[in-house]
């Protein structure tokens, strides 16, 4: 089979890999010891593996189908990359290999260039309706009277924002950032450094790195802006200004600049009525409300697809009631129907559990705490609460080592034995609450962030978090006595 694959064809089998056992571009960089975003140039064709890198990643996807959920079959013209062999999979595609990694060596902007690339995929990967608030957005883009200037989409957390706006994104290729509380991702610093570097190398601007003052103001984005636009339309895509920290007194959230040349749009993303800090010349608003019609026909339209694939996970549910139910209860936000849609398929609610549904995604929240806390209240106390919230309060994914020191002195400031707390039991909470998390990396370096801003809203404002963020702070300032401690000469 040597040679079968051509240099065209060698990205369009890896991605027939990856997607066959449902992997991210993250997944496979982990397992297989590379840069991520070397991974994501391979199969987007835009670069060559040499034939160790393309030994690496094959075997890699390979190793990670073991836990790899797939119900796809391989299409025919790959199946034979799972035949079992002397070389392995990756042998198929050796001739298509070059002998070394093409394309130049990652430049020092690179590292600046956050990836949001396996987000994208999540979020579109399903992607149907939302043609109203796309329409809208790129009737603005398109308009001559409006040739500069933002785009707002504006909606209550969980109506669907970030899938639309990565939606734009991938329809457009364009230059993007994802301001992300549960990550950490939220900071001014951290939005000026990934966008600039990504204006330099989209439009081949000439720096070589970004200056030291890149990410001290909104001066060098400006900069970079006019200089793009002399030659090119320029679009850039920021989600969720309202979880960006706070701007200092006088200035734009994350220092988006109040003029933007002409050619240059931004569009970003909002909570309706969030006290947004962006004073501009030229803005356009477009507004995503939960009782438009179009938004609840977007609703009805993918349940009835979701309820129209469930097949026999669906035995002694009325489809034509589920879907008027859902869409009542709904009231028309995405994540409730996605989070009931989830449990329905996994058999965690039953047919007899529809006409008691919650009204809107706080009482869904709610409902699901308090169904998980009377399956054993003594160890929902215990091990349950403090995992979750504890997630809840950190500013970045963390992993179960941490979570699991955390709990420890958790337990500690309550008078509890904390030597009793394992990790193979906080891992047990982690698989349980599983849909409310998301995984970053993979075996012992795994992470794990609360899913969506709305859950840690809930657990804010309906649970309270101050004892835990105090947990947090009392580990840390255990660390440093101990490393004190220890550098101290005998």
């Amino acid at each position: 089979m040597a040679g079968r694959y051509q240099h065209s064809e060698l990205a369009v089998g890896l991605r027939a890999l990856k997607n066959h056992f449902g992997l991210t571009n993250r997944q496979i960089a982990a397992a297989a010891g590379v840069d991520e975003r070397r991974v994501g140039a391979w199969l987007r064709g835009e670069h060559v593996p040499g034939r160790s890198s393309l030994r690496q990643i094959v075997r890699a996807m390979v190793r990670l189908a073991g836990r790899a959920r797939n119900r796809r079959p391989l299409p025919d013209e790959h199946a034979h990359l799972l035949d079992d062999g002397e070389t392995g999979p990756w042998w198929a595609w050796r001739d298509a290999a070059g002998a070394e990694d093409t394309g130049a060596p990652l430049s020092p902007l690179q590292a600046h260039i956050r990836e949001f690339g396996t987000l994208i995929e999540e979020r579109t990967r399903r992607f149907t309706g939302r043609g109203f608030v796309l329409d809208a957005i790129e009737g603005f883009l398109g308009d001559p009277a409006f040739a500069s200037g933002y785009v707002v989409l504006q909606g209550e957390p969980g109506i669907g924002k970030t899938t639309v706006l990565a939606e734009l994104i991938r329809r457009h290729g364009c230059v993007h950032h994802f301001n992300i509380a549960t990550e950490g991702i939220r900071s001014a610093d951290a939005f000026l450094a990934d966008v600039c570097a990504q204006l330099i190398v989209r439009y081949g601007l000439d720096h070589a790195d970004l200056p030291a003052a890149a990410s001290r103001d909104g001066g060098f984005l400006s900069r970079l802006l006019a200089e793009a636009a002399v030659r090119h339309p320029v679009l850039v895509v920021v989600d969720a200004l309202d979880e960006a920290e706070e701007a200092p007194d006088g200035t734009n959230t994350l220092f988006l600049p109040s003029t933007l040349p002409r050619g240059v749009h931004f569009v970003v993303s909002t909570r309706e009525q969030h006290d947004l800090r962006l004073l501009v010349e030229d803005r356009r608003d477009v507004m995503l409300r939960d009782d438009d019609p179009r938004n609840i026909a977007d609703i009805t339209d993918h349940v009835s697809e979701v309820l129209r694939t469930g097949d026999g996970r669906l035995t002694g549910y009325r489809p034509d009631k589920l879907v008027d139910v859902l869409v009542e209860r709904s009231e028309g936000n995405f994540m409730y129907v996605k989070h009931v849609l989830r449990d329905i398929l996994a058999g965690v609610l039953t047919p007899s559990d529809v006409d008691t549904l919650p009204n809107g995604l706080r009482d869904y929240y709610r409902t699901h705490w308090n169904r998980m806390r009377a399956r054993d209240a003594e160890h929902f106390l215990r091990f349950q609460e403090p995992t979750i919230c504890l997630l809840a309060t950190a500013r970045e994914p963390v992993t179960a080592g941490q979570v699991t020191e955390w709990v420890r002195e958790h337990w500690a400031a309550n008078g509890w034995d904390g030597t009793r707390v394992r990790q193979y039991l906080v891992l047990e909470v982690v698989r349980q609450w599983r849909e409310y998390l998301n995984t970053d990396g993979g075996g012992a370096d795994t992470r794990y962030r609360i899913y969506h801003s709305s859950f840690q809203d809930f657990l804010r404002e309906e649970i309270g978090l101050a004892d835990y963020h105090t947990s947090v702070s009392a580990s840390a300032l255990a660390k440093i006595a101990i490393t004190e401690t220890s550098s101290r000469p005998a």
